[in-house]
């Protein structure tokens, strides 16, 4: 797979290669040949190379209009389903990290990929929260598409997270998420989206069943009025008759 910080590194290395007058080697000449790596040498292209100070003052917590511990509530939650340290996990709409960071965190190395269609909670994801959880040398997938779709088809996921982003998108939108869902998983493969109407029919329309639906009190957040409704995440997976 091909990972974010992968890239930069390479790209440095061949910049210090350059400036001392040394040749590229056949292996730095192969990785920047490697196919499907638009997305991420787009995402790398415009990626901040230093913190900023609007993320040091942690704006990017406020981006998304819900207090930044709703990552430990979904995190909490996944490890209650059973997410494992060698998991692969893909998260649609990965945003600024509120959750991602933490998954980086206890998977192991390149398990994570994130995909969002919004480059200022990229960078703040990939430049401040990976420095605040120490996961500066894990590796890891960020990638930057309108459309949220992932596309790298050589991986298969144990974990497909949607968290009330397919709830905005519109039909047609939904339709290539849902595509782009039937290349990334198996049977093994558990889909969890939330609210878990969001994605039903077109789910359904693609042979996803839906195998539970569970309900999470938003520990942490009891102070806040608005936020002491239950959190309903539909769990999806391949349908067995194909």
């Amino acid at each position: 797979m091909n990972f974010l910080r992968h890239i930069s590194f390479v790209r440095q290395r061949l910049q210090r290669k350059r400036s001392r007058g040394s040749c590229w080697s056949k292996q730095d000449i192969n990785w920047l040949k490697k196919p499907k790596i638009e997305n991420l040498l787009r995402l790398a292209e415009t990626c901040q190379e230093e913190i900023t100070i609007s993320q040091l003052e942690e704006k990017h917590h406020r981006y998304y209009g819900r207090p930044w511990i709703l990552g430990r509530v979904y995190f909490d939650q996944l490890i209650d389903l059973g997410l494992k340290v060698d998991d692969e996990v893909l998260e649609v709409g990965c945003g600024a990290g509120r959750l991602g960071a933490r998954l980086i965190n206890y998977l192991e190395n390149g398990k994570y990929y994130g995909i969002d269609n919004d480059i200022e909670g990229l960078n703040a994801f990939n430049n401040y929260e990976v420095v605040y959880w120490g996961c500066e040398e894990k590796r890891y997938g960020l990638f930057l598409d309108s459309d949220f779709r992932f596309t790298d088809q050589g991986v298969k996921m144990k974990w497909i997270i949607d968290l009330w982003v397919s709830a905005h998108l519109s039909d047609s939108q939904k339709e290539l998420m849902a595509s782009m869902i039937d290349n990334i998983c198996d049977s093994e493969t558990r889909i969890l989206v939330s609210p878990s109407y969001a994605m039903h029919e077109v789910l359904r329309k693609h042979k996803h069943v839906l195998i539970e639906t569970v309900r999470v009190k938003p520990k942490y957040l009891n102070k806040l009025e608005k936020e002491k409704q239950v959190i309903e995440i539909g769990i999806y997976k391949k349908s067995d008759c194909g």
